[in-house]
């Protein structure tokens, strides 16, 4: 009799264990590391309403702590992954952290008005972020100075001062060498592009000039001169109207009006009652602010 019983009851024994353990413990969430951070997914099958926080064990004193402002309330529907939760993880190498969850699970509990609520959590592994840094070498003319890139990151523009020349290398080529090499001025210097990217400016330091570059068809469409000093730094504000050089003398910025085409005309020399070595320059296009560094001796 008592073998009957067992063969009959053992297993639903186990069936109902299961089933309960199951039950009580369906709540699953994923967890994906980012960098500074982690997201969330329920992968319960079930609405998950509550608390969601992380904790840590302590190195110093062997206790578990939460980690400061690593709670969130959340609402995440089944599958649904929340947004970006910011984490500032105490180790700065891979460690163990628990994600711990408190609140409602599919129609049990209300928390935190109800005490009955559901609880779940879920032990994962957090590194930072490794990055890995990607360099191409291009050969160049002597003593490469300034250096520009087209709006669309395709194409880069590099002045060598000791060449006089300007050289151009597609960034998408892993060849590392120039497809054209353009003369321009003595001692080419700094180089800048209009919005557009259809004309780029280079400073001639030796002689005075700035070249003028048509991308498209790599040539000079103009060599303004008559500057009254070294030209140095160059700037064109953000609607492609002017452009903005600094030189060493005593009238330090030149301003050149540069809308439409060729030929652009220098249009005065500012003085501001500065120092005379001019160097570097930046436009502030929401205040219409030009600024001007110099050297002081």
């Amino acid at each position: 009799m008592f073998n009957t019983y067992f063969d009959k009851l053992v297993p639903r024994t186990i069936s109902y264990t299961a089933a309960l353990t199951n039950y009580f413990f369906r709540a699953h969430m994923e967890v994906t590391s980012i960098p500074g951070g982690i997201t969330i997914t329920n992968s319960s099958g079930e609405q998950m309403n509550g608390w969601f926080s992380i904790y840590y064990d302590s190195v110093a004193d062997d206790t578990r702590a939460q980690i400061p402002d690593a709670a969130w309330y959340l609402k995440l529907s089944p599958d649904e992954t929340s947004g970006t939760l910011t984490v500032n993880f105490p180790y700065q190498e891979e460690s163990t952290y628990t994600l711990a969850f408190k609140g409602e699970l599919g129609q049990e509990g209300k928390a935190p008005f109800d005490e009955h609520y559901a609880v779940a959590g879920q032990v994962f592994t957090w590194a930072p972020p490794t990055s890995t840094v990607t360099y191409k070498l291009y050969h160049t003319g002597s003593n490469p100075k300034g250096v520009a890139i087209s709006p669309n990151g395709s194409t880069l523009y590099v002045g060598c001062q000791d060449d006089d020349t300007v050289q151009v290398f597609d960034t998408e080529s892993l060849s590392g060498t120039p497809y054209a090499t353009i003369p321009v001025g003595d001692g080419p210097n700094f180089l800048a592009l209009t919005p557009s990217g259809k004309y780029l400016f280079i400073s001639n330091e030796w002689d005075k000039s700035i070249s003028v570059i048509d991308t498209e068809t790599l040539s000079v469409a103009q060599t303004i001169t008559g500057l009254p000093s070294f030209p140095q730094e160059l700037e064109v504000t953000a609607d492609g109207s002017r452009l903005y050089a600094t030189s060493w003398g005593w009238y330090p910025v030149t301003r050149v009006d540069i809308a439409g085409s060729p030929p652009f005309n220098v249009v005065r020399y500012e003085n501001y009652d500065v120092h005379r070595w001019g160097q570097g320059l930046g436009i502030n296009n929401t205040k219409s602010e030009l600024y001007a560094g110099y050297n002081t001796f």
